[in-house]
């Protein structure tokens, strides 16, 4: 004879009460600070929470979420970081443009002297 404790476990999908661990917890077991987890919080960047009383839980579920989550994002940056630029094509050569008086006449380049003149 099972108890319902026993096809409480073999339910799939069923969270075990000792699996859900305090935010307390959490941040011991991957050794970040309160105050770290606070600042990713307001990020948006920590696993979610459950409330229960007083308590705010982590279930496994949110962990493997949230630790692929930070596993994807790292590797988002490296690849940014290590990222090799395409080169940019070098612009056209331009010729400087001509300046100004201020009467407003405006300086060009001398012109040639004709062998008629």
């Amino acid at each position: 004879m099972t108890s319902k404790q026993d096809t409480a476990a073999a339910a799939p999908g069923a969270i075990t009460p000792g699996a859900m661990m305090l935010v307390a917890e959490f941040c011991a077991k991957y050794r970040i600070s309160r105050s770290k987890y606070q600042d990713m919080k307001r990020r948006h960047e920590t696993p979610q929470e459950m409330r229960v009383g007083q308590r705010l839980l982590i279930t496994p579920e949110a962990e493997a979420r949230w630790l692929a989550d930070m596993v994807e994002r790292t590797r988002a940056l490296e690849a940014d970081r290590f990222a090799v630029p395409t080169p940019q094509p070098a612009p056209a050569p331009t010729e400087p443009p001509a300046r100004s008086f201020a009467s407003g006449k405006k300086i060009g380049r001398p012109r040639k002297e004709s062998a008629g003149r």
